[in-house]
C-alpha cells in the first residue's frame, strides 16, 4: 500500500523565529569597547577592583546649603493705627533687646483714642464719687436701695468703658505708664513701635515718610537662638537620606537631624530641598550663611536592594540619560549602567545590575574610553 508523502514544511520561518527570540539576548549584552595596549598607555588608563560598600563607607554625603530662620522664629511688627512713619530707630541686622524702640509713627487716630480715654477716665471718677456718696446716703436711710443699685451699675459701666480704652491703647503699643499719662496729661500723636522680644532686625518693610494703614507691616524680626539648614540634594541623594538622619556642620559642635524634604524639585537647579534642625546653630552660624554639611545616608534608595559599591567619582561617565562605569573585559572595556545613590566631590555610592565584587573598573582615563565608546576618537 502506497502512503502519500508527508508534506515538507519550510525551514526558513522556524529559523527566523529562533533568531528573533534570541535577538534580545544578544542585544542585552553591550558591545566591548576595544582598547589596545598602546591606547591604554597613552591615556594612562587605570583600573581598580570593585568592593562592596560597608556601613563605614556609605554613611555620609556632602551637601551644600544655607542657614535660615524658621517661620516660628520670625516676627513682623505692624502699626496698630494708621499714620505716617516719622523715623526708624534701629538698623538692619542689629541685635535688639525686649522693648527696644524700633520706629515712631505720627497717628491722628492715637489722639482720638487718647481723647476717648480721658473722657472715659473722667466718667469713671464721677461714677465712683457718686457711688461713694449714695452708699453713705443709703447707710443713713436717706435713699432707697434701688437707687444704690442703679448707681453701682452706672459705676461698673463707666469702669468697663475705661478698661476698654486702656486695652485699645495697649494694642496700639503704648506702655502702661504712657496710658496713665494720656488719661490725665497732654495728648500726643507719637506712636512708638517696640520690639516684643529679644531679636535681630532683618528687614524694614516701610520707609520714613510713608503713610501706613492700620495693620501695615513695618519691620521683620528674627528671634535669636535658633536657625535651620536648607540643603540641596540630587534626587538620588535625597532618596538615600531618611528623616532623622544625622547632620554635621564644620565649626558646630552639636549634630543635627534631617526633619523633612520637599516633594518637588527646584525649577532652576533641579535639586531636592532638605530641611535640617541644628541645635545651637546660632552659636556657630549666621543667618543666610552658606554651609557644607555632612549627612548620614542609608535611606529608601540604599534599602532598595542590590549590592552597593563605593567608587571614585572619576569612574563615572555620562551620555545623554545614561550613567555608566567601564568594566574591564578581554580586549577592552564594557559600559555598565549604574544608579548613583549619593555622591561627593571625590567618591560616589552606586549600584548596578551588571556590577559584582572583584570586577576591575576604570578609575582613571574614563574620558578617553568614553570618547572611543561614543566614536569620537581611537588614537
Amino acid at each position: 500500500m502506497n502512503m502519500p508523502p508527508f508534506p515538507r514544511r519550510p525551514v526558513l520561518p522556524l529559523v527566523a523565529l529562533c533568531l528573533a527570540l534570541a535577538a534580545p539576548a544578544f542585544a542585552a549584552e553591550p558591545a566591548t569597547v576595544a582598547v589596545t595596549q598602546l591606547q591604554r598607555q597613552r591615556a594612562q588608563i587605570e583600573t581598580a577592583p570593585l568592593q562592596a560598600a560597608t556601613a563605614a563607607t556609605t554613611s555620609e554625603a556632602r551637601l551644600d546649603g544655607r542657614a535660615v530662620a524658621p517661620a516660628s522664629a520670625q516676627t513682623v511688627v505692624s502699626t496698630p493705627l494708621a499714620g505716617v512713619l516719622q523715623s526708624v530707630e534701629a538698623e538692619p541686622l542689629q541685635a535688639l533687646s525686649r522693648g527696644a524702640l524700633l520706629a515712631r509713627v505720627a497717628s491722628p487716630d492715637l489722639l482720638a483714642h487718647q481723647r476717648e480715654l480721658r473722657s472715659a477716665a473722667l466718667e469713671a471718677r464721677l461714677a465712683a464719687d457718686k457711688l461713694k456718696r449714695d452708699q453713705s446716703l443709703f447707710a443713713d436711710g436717706l435713699i432707697a436701695e434701688s437707687r444704690l443699685h442703679e448707681t453701682r451699675a452706672a459705676e461698673q459701666r463707666a469702669s468697663a468703658a475705661l478698661d476698654e480704652q486702656r486695652a485699645a491703647l495697649r494694642l496700639a503699643g503704648l506702655s502702661p505708664a504712657a496710658i496713665e499719662q494720656g488719661a490725665g496729661g497732654a495728648l500726643s500723636p507719637a506712636l512708638e513701635l517696640r520690639a516684643p522680644e529679644a531679636a535681630t532686625l532683618v528687614e524694614w518693610l516701610a520707609q520714613p515718610g510713608q503713610h501706613l494703614e492700620a495693620g501695615a507691616p513695618v519691620v521683620r524680626l528674627v528671634r535669636s537662638g535658633r536657625l535651620l539648614l536648607e540643603l540641596q540634594a540630587t534626587p538620588a541623594q535625597a532618596a538615600s537620606i531618611a528623616p532623622g538622619a544625622s547632620v554635621r556642620v564644620d565649626g558646630c559642635a552639636a549634630a543635627g537631624r534631617i526633619t523633612g524634604s520637599a516633594p518637588q524639585l527646584s525649577a532652576g537647579a533641579q535639586t531636592v530641598l532638605l530641611r535640617a534642625d541644628l541645635p545651637d546653630a546660632a552659636r556657630c552660624l549666621r543667618l543666610n550663611q552658606y554651609v557644607s554639611a555632612t549627612v548620614a545616608t542609608g535611606g529608601a534608595a540604599a534599602a532598595g536592594g542590590g549590592a552597593r559599591f563605593q567608587i571614585p567619582s572619576s569612574a563615572i561617565a555620562r551620555s545623554d540619560n545614561r550613567i555608566v562605569v567601564f568594566v574591564e573585559r578581554p580586549g577592552g572595556f564594557v559600559p555598565a549602567e549604574v544608579e548613583i545613590l549619593s555622591q561627593s566631590a571625590d567618591t560616589a555610592l552606586v549600584r548596578g545590575a551588571a556590577l559584582a565584587p572583584g570586577q576591575q573598573v576604570v578609575v582613571k582615563g574614563t574620558v578617553a574610553i568614553k570618547g572611543i565608546w561614543l566614536g569620537l576618537g581611537h588614537e
